[in-house]
């Protein structure tokens, strides 16, 4: 696909292969680092966990991810305007590696859980750098399509990534990690071939850089952002445990359960960008969030694992747009020199439901095991959704801020 003119005066040719090839590997990190593990959790919980507390740490693999993708985006968004997006990618795409081979030799659980938050951390790194390529490099209406792109990606790499890593496990859970030698090539295209760009000024738009955070950022989409996380990440975590508790323990027949949300994901992500051709903003997140109720509500009730894996195919639709669409309207809203900022703040608010949804689904998962997490997800989805069909039919103005002409009419930053 050939660009259009990348906004500030930006030659397309910004958006060469070295970049594309950057803006959609980061996509895949965040679901190498998350999921890689997630069809052995059962496994690492038999060798490693010795009582309640390390039960909770077995999880915790998952969710230290999280907070490590939490520090990481806003530190990112920090640091983009100051050593530059080569070295950020050259390094981040290092540390991944090294981190994540790390779980070939470990068995400390502790040290486990060290290594996994490095690994976050670099992950978060990464796919924050991504989004700020395709915000930065590329003309608004390209941006969505390039999002959805650069998702599906990482969906398809899941698709792969998740039967192989369970095949793997079926030998031995250590294995799974040398899923993360991928990691490497990335750190050479970035140190040989991609140039770094200044963030220019975009003189369409009346806020500068200079400006406070609560001026210009709009925080609402923090909740959306945290929602979406939270909604995101628990069946991840608590499919595999709801399949233990149907008689399924294999990581290999798990890992193919969970390629269901993968498949579907990949292939809804690929139209994100025709559907927000078609459809507003709010409704996007209704039919994204809709997708999330319907598919976590099959799940959860599922009275076997086929049923389990057309509930989480439809829940692919909503990991499919959850973050697409949220990174496209924060990208109309802010200027170029605020976008590793806004890219870093979206990410982290969507990240830290990691951790903090885990803590608040333990107890739910005490008392009503794993499929009662997953109906309060989907209760959550539906909330979300109650609260945007609210604004469409009360038509409250989706915006406010600072006129920004040219996009999608005259569209404002706010």
């Amino acid at each position: 696909m050939t660009a259009a003119a990348a906004p500030d005066g930006a030659s397309p040719s910004s958006f060469n292969w070295s970049a594309k090839a950057l803006a959609l590997a980061g996509g895949s990190t965040v679901s190498f680092a998350l999921s890689a593990v997630s069809p052995v959790l059962p496994k690492i919980e038999a060798a490693l966990a010795h009582g309640p507390e390390d039960a909770l740490l077995v999880k915790m693999l998952v969710g230290v991810v999280g907070i490590g993708l939490l520090i990481g985006a806003p530190l990112t968004g920090f640091l983009c305007n100051r050593v530059g997006l080569r070295v950020i990618f050259a390094v981040n795409f290092l540390a991944i590696t090294i981190a994540g081979l790390l779980g070939l030799i470990i068995d400390d659980l502790h040290v486990l859980i060290v290594a996994r938050f490095v690994t976050g951390l670099a992950a978060a790194g990464a796919i924050t750098a991504s989004t700020i390529v395709i915000n930065t490099r590329l003309a608004p209406a390209d941006r969505a399509t390039w999002m959805g792109f650069y998702l599906a990606v990482a969906m398809f790499s899941g698709i792969i990534m998740r039967p192989l890593t369970g095949l793997v496990g079926e030998y031995d859970w250590h294995w799974v990690f040398v899923i993360y030698l991928a990691g490497a090539p990335f750190v050479l295209i970035a140190l040989l071939w991609f140039k770094d760009l200044p963030l220019a000024a975009d003189t369409t738009r009346t806020t500068g850089k200079g400006d406070p955070i609560y001026r210009w950022f709009p925080f609402r989409f923090l909740l959306v952002g945290l929602s979406a996380g939270a909604i995101t990440y628990l069946p991840a975590i608590y499919v595999p445990f709801l399949l233990r508790d149907m008689g399924i323990s294999s990581p290999f027949m798990i890992s193919l359960v969970l390629m269901g949300d993968a498949i579907t994901a990949g292939i809804a992500a690929v139209l994100f960008g025709r559907l927000r051709r078609r459809v507003s903003e709010r409704m996007a997140f209704v039919l994204t969030f809709g997708a999330a109720v319907i598919g976590l509500v099959i799940t959860a009730l599922a009275p076997d694992y086929v049923t389990v894996m057309v509930g989480m195919a439809i829940f692919g639709i909503a990991l499919a747009w959850f973050f697409p669409n949220l990174l496209v309207a924060i990208s109309e809203r802010v200027t170029p020199e605020q976008q590793g900022r806004a890219a870093g703040l979206i990410k982290a608010s969507h990240y830290g439901a990691n951790p903090i949804s885990i803590m608040v689904a333990q107890p739910i998962a005490a008392l009503y095991g794993a499929e009662g997490v997953i109906i309060a997800g989907a209760l959550l989805s539906l909330l979300i959704v109650a609260i945007y069909v609210y604004h469409m039919i009360a038509r409250t103005p989706l915006n406010h801020g600072v006129a920004v002409p040219g996009m999608a009419g005259s569209r404002t930053v706010g």
